[in-house]
């Protein structure tokens, strides 16, 4: 099992910090007289078959899972059997703290905190992601 960016709850998301899911600015406001891309939509509209019109239906549930799931009691944890790799960005919306927790709660858990990463650290190192997880798998 590998979990990329997982959290127990909502809570661990500080909207006054700025690292979590945010209502209360659009994707398109303009940066310096510019229109910042608002590349959810057009990743969206490029691949569904719905189109981009369908994106915002999408995001609003997204935003409404994001503010309300999970809610995982870390000491359920345990029960998890599987070998795990729990991973995260050091920059991204969920602190290297509550990863730390969700490794320790799970026993025989992996850690890697991905330097110089954010949420998106697929994106943003895919070739160190990609090295993690092969030696997990190949060590599991």
């Amino acid at each position: 099992m590998v979990a990329i960016s997982a959290n127990l709850d909502p809570g661990v998301f500080t909207p006054a910090a700025g690292n979590g899911p945010r209502l209360d600015s659009p994707p398109s406001a303009p940066i310096a007289g510019e229109p910042k891309p608002d590349l959810e939509r057009m990743h969206y509209g490029r691949l569904s078959p719905d189109g981009v019109g369908h994106a915002d239906g999408v995001l609003a549930k997204l935003m409404r899972l994001w503010t309300s799931e999970p809610n995982l009691d870390p000491a359920h944890l345990a029960a998890v059997s599987a070998p795990k790799l729990i991973m995260s960005g050091d920059r991204g919306s969920i602190p290297p703290a509550h990863s730390l927790l969700i490794a320790a709660s799970i026993p025989g858990a992996q850690l890697a905190i991905v330097p110089g990463a954010g949420h998106g650290l697929i994106a943003e190192r895919p070739e160190l992601i990609s090295t993690l997880i092969r030696d997990f798998l190949a060590h599991a």
